[in-house]
């Protein structure tokens, strides 16, 4: 998605905040009103679980979104460059259909399970309003961001997006903040490109 949409979005959220907003303010409208069209509007379709998982299980905790990097499993494609049959083993004398490996091994699937990719951002979302600055709130994401160790993790009630880079040194989390965005003041166009050059779909996959 291009930063026009993302522009797009900002103002809408602006004007959703500014309107109606505080007679609805709880965790579940800031993320149904302010956050999901900003989430999309960077490239993530929230409703395709291969790119968005909402309340994903991470740690001992769910994080309320979990993004991630290109296609969440990995499918493994099948050779089709030589197709076996059963007269490959014809004149094979160290094979025998009685002696299989795999006869009796529980833990063995001809089917390989896919491969997990994982997330790559990690959203906590927090009613508007909200202190973000509450250790306990940054402790909390803290927490789930520990389980991917890279990428970026991010702390926002809607209006203020706080970025916290988790590929940096072995600071401590709070340290580890770099950037915070405000969508409700200052430049829209600003705004839209602090978020999109950080979390638009297109940078991770």
């Amino acid at each position: 998605m291009a930063i026009r949409d993302v522009e797009k979005a900002i103002r809408e959220v602006r004007q959703t905040i500014r309107s109606y907003w505080y007679p609805h303010n709880h965790e579940a409208s800031t993320r149904y009103a302010l956050i999901d069209p900003i989430i999309r509007a960077l490239g993530w379709e929230t409703h395709d679980i291969k790119q968005c998982e909402v309340e994903y299980p991470i740690g001992d905790g769910k994080v309320d979104y979990a993004l991630f990097d290109q296609e969440k499993y990995v499918e493994y494609e099948e050779d089709d460059e030589y197709e076996y049959d059963d007269d490959d083993y014809e004149d094979d004398e160290d094979y025998d259909d009685e002696d299989d490996d795999y006869e009796d091994d529980e833990d063995y699937d001809d089917e390989e399970a896919p491969e997990f990719a994982g997330p790559v951002i990690l959203i906590e979302a927090k009613s508007l309003g909200a202190d973000l600055t509450d250790p306990k709130y940054i402790r909390q994401l803290a927490r789930y961001c520990r389980e991917i160790g890279y990428g970026i993790g991010v702390l926002t009630d809607g209006q203020h997006w706080r970025l916290y880079d988790l590929e940096s040194d072995k600071r401590p989390f709070p340290r580890k903040l770099f950037k915070i965005v405000d969508v409700n003041k200052g430049s829209i166009r600003q705004a839209a490109r602090e978020l999109h050059k950080e979390l638009n779909k297109r940078r991770w996959w």
